[in-house]
């Protein structure tokens, strides 16, 4: 955690940030997982729901496509929450599912399962 996030952090939970976050964080932890060599990884997408299906989605990942290309990688990579019905629309668009990673504290304190990742060869 850098000092940054430590100081954000304990204004916002107090004195006791760590016994707040530390087991948020040690879950997150166990669900990531490891991209693929050559892989330009898309940390976020968010398409405000009443634009959802107006082609935005498609839009960054072609864009993120594009910087792949530029970077000369060969991947573009991304994980998706466990339930996410973004899922289907990464499959449509041509991703591939690499793996599921699922953990039942992550789950607890998220409500997901876990993560997918998901990668798409460019």
């Amino acid at each position: 955690m850098t000092p940054e996030i430590a100081a954000l952090s304990q204004r916002l939970y107090g004195d006791d940030f760590e016994a707040v976050l530390g087991p948020r964080l040690a879950a997150l932890g166990r669900v990531q997982s490891e991209y693929p060599d050559g892989c330009l990884r898309v940390s976020e997408i968010h398409v405000d729901p009443t634009r959802r299906s107006d082609g935005i989605g498609r839009m960054l990942i072609r864009a993120a496509v594009e910087q792949a290309v530029q970077q000369n990688l060969g991947r573009v990579g991304l994980q998706t929450l466990v339930g996410n019905p973004a899922r289907h629309a990464f499959e449509a668009w041509g991703f591939d599912l690499v793996s599921t990673t699922t953990d039942e504290e992550f789950q607890r304190l998220s409500g997901a399962a876990g993560y997918h990742l998901m990668v798409l060869d460019v």
